[in-house]
């Protein structure tokens, strides 16, 4: 009898990128459709992540399967700043409110956007993509991010 193991298939091997800008989400999506010729949409379903034991985050996330070379585009914000009332305190005299940051994936706080591409062909040039949203003006930085290396992949899952 044979034994297959997890670690015997190629599973969620995708290619990611770390993209710094301050410009918002459609922003950096219509700067990647117009420079990459991709057609990244608004997912009409948001991420939803655990950011802890009581407490989840919705990430909104634009995608594209482009079905001709068989490759799937995931743009994520990294960073969600969500505003926080301080309904539970009871003896202050103003109201007072504070500001929470969240992060898809917390070893990244520095990266605003996270690109994940999903393929099959171990041809991809990723160098050569890197290179091209490196050159957008509205884009700081942009470098690939081992996926090996994410401790928080599976905030990446989209399904």
């Amino acid at each position: 009898m044979i034994k297959l193991e997890l670690s015997d298939f190629d599973l969620n091997t995708y290619l990611t990128c770390a993209i710094y800008s301050t410009q918002p989400s459609f922003k950096i999506a219509y700067l990647l459709n117009k420079n990459l010729n991709l057609k990244l949409q608004r997912s009409s379903k948001d991420n939803i992540v655990a950011v802890s034991k009581s407490r989840e985050v919705a990430f909104p996330f634009y995608n594209f399967n482009d079905d001709k070379n068989f490759v799937t585009y995931h743009l994520f914000k990294n960073k969600k700043t969500t505003k926080i009332e301080g309904s539970d305190i009871s003896n202050s005299l103003f109201e007072t409110s504070s500001i929470k940051n969240d992060y898809l994936l917390p070893e990244l706080k520095k990266v605003d956007y996270i690109l994940k591409i999903e393929t099959e062909d171990h041809d991809f040039d990723l160098e050569n993509l890197v290179s091209k949203i490196g050159n957008i003006n509205q884009i700081i930085a942009c470098h690939e991010v081992d996926y090996e290396t994410i401790k928080s992949k599976n905030n990446l899952i989209t399904e």
